[in-house]
Parts: structure tokens; sequence; C-alpha cells
């Protein structure tokens, strides 16, 4: 049900920012580009925030090397538990294939920690990012 959820709210913002977009002046977007592991894969993460409407909105994709292929990412900052979900959509035909709960490091700005979990929830993987590079555009 947590994830049915998350994933409306997902669609609602994105609705929303798109629809509001025409009204607000574009911020600069910065772009994250992340290398770590999900339990003993390696991967690359890239992605981009949006604030928009006292929202923070995540987007972009994640790529597991073994496979080098390029998976989209979309999701929001959730600010009661002071991290931020990401949906993946690898699965056929882009349909949902797990979830990230993700937490900046209060120690190291440049360290993201979390979980990844499979869409059936059959698998719990331990997430470790390092931030590579980031820039605005």
């Amino acid at each position: 049900m947590f994830y049915k959820a998350l994933l409306a709210n997902i669609l609602f913002l994105f609705l929303l920012q798109n629809a509001q977009a025409h009204l607000l002046p574009a911020a600069p977007t910065t772009i994250y580009e992340y290398e770590g592991t999900i339990g003993d894969l390696a991967i690359k993460m890239t992605f981009a925030t949006s604030y928009n409407n006292r929202v923070t909105t995540y987007y972009g994709t994640c790529q597991y090397k073994k496979v080098g292929k390029d998976i989209e990412l979309a999701g929001a900052w959730v600010p009661r538990s002071e991290s931020f979900e990401l949906v993946e959509f690898g699965g056929a035909s882009g349909t949902v294939s797990g979830y990230f709960q993700l937490k900046y490091d209060n120690e190291r700005v440049d360290l993201i920690t979390g979980t990844w979990t499979s869409f059936d929830k059959k698998k719990k993987l331990l997430v470790k990012l390092n931030l590579k590079s980031e820039r605005e555009e």
C-alpha cells in the first residue's frame, strides 16, 4: 500500500509541476552523478532535482554497470523521514521494478546511503553512492 501511495504522489507532483511550469520562471537544474553499489552490484546513478511549489522532485537514470542499460527513475523528497524516495522503472515496457529510499549522509555531503527494494518486496539490498560530479544546466 505504501508504494502505491508513493507512486500516486509522484504522479500527482509530476502533473502539478508540469501544469504550473508556464506560470513560474525556470530555475537552474543541477545534475548529480553518483557511483556505488546496490548490494554487491556496481551502479551509476544520474539525477536532477527540481523545486517547485515547496516540493523537491528527483528524476534521472540508474545503470547497473554489468548490464549497461539506463533505467528511468522518478521520486520526491520526503520531509518526515529526511530522505528521498525513487521509483525504478526497469521492468518490461518500463514498469516499476523497484524502489529506493535514500538519505544524504550527515557527515559526508558526497555520500548517499539507503536501501533498494524489489517491486515484489522479496529483495532488499543496501545502497551506497559516492558523488562523482555535479553541474548546472
